[in-house]
């Protein structure tokens, strides 16, 4: 009896036992748990990346604190503003937007309000005239 009790429970137990192994099978290695945190939501800040606009500054106007850029690959013109805590350059030397005039090649990083966070002017190999014009000409001299 004692034999047939102890048999009945084993295949009990393995029957058990196997039922649950196949059921693991369907489920993930690991289950979420309470303590994993998603990821944040992503807050305006973190979802405006700055934008870099390139070209030749067609205006600039110190009081309204704004700059026109021409792209001349696209012909297209970027307005932008920028503010104290915009910041300028060149070769790596801070500068004052005072210092941009028309026909300087800028690189502006902007932010999404299209205001100017930093900005770098492209030095010139040949500094031309203030009133030459915008295109160099190394063999034509007035």
């Amino acid at each position: 009896m004692i034999k047939k009790i102890t048999l009945v429970l084993f295949t009990v137990l393995f029957a058990a036992t196997f039922s649950y192994a196949a059921q693991q099978e369907d489920k993930p290695l690991t289950e979420p748990s309470q303590n994993v945190t998603e990821p944040a939501a992503p807050t305006p800040d973190m979802t405006q990346q700055n934008t870099s606009i390139a070209g030749v500054i067609d205006r600039i106007d110190l009081e309204k604190k704004t700059i026109t850029i021409l792209n001349s690959v696209t012909n297209e013109r970027h307005e932008v503003t920028f503010n104290d805590t915009s910041s300028f350059s060149k070769d790596e030397k801070p500068i004052k937007a005072e210092d941009l005039k028309k026909g300087d090649k800028v690189s502006l990083n902007v932010d999404a309000a299209h205001t100017v966070v930093s900005g770098t002017l492209e030095s010139k190999s040949s500094s031309p005239k203030p009133d030459s014009p915008e295109k160099e000409n190394p063999e034509k001299k007035d």
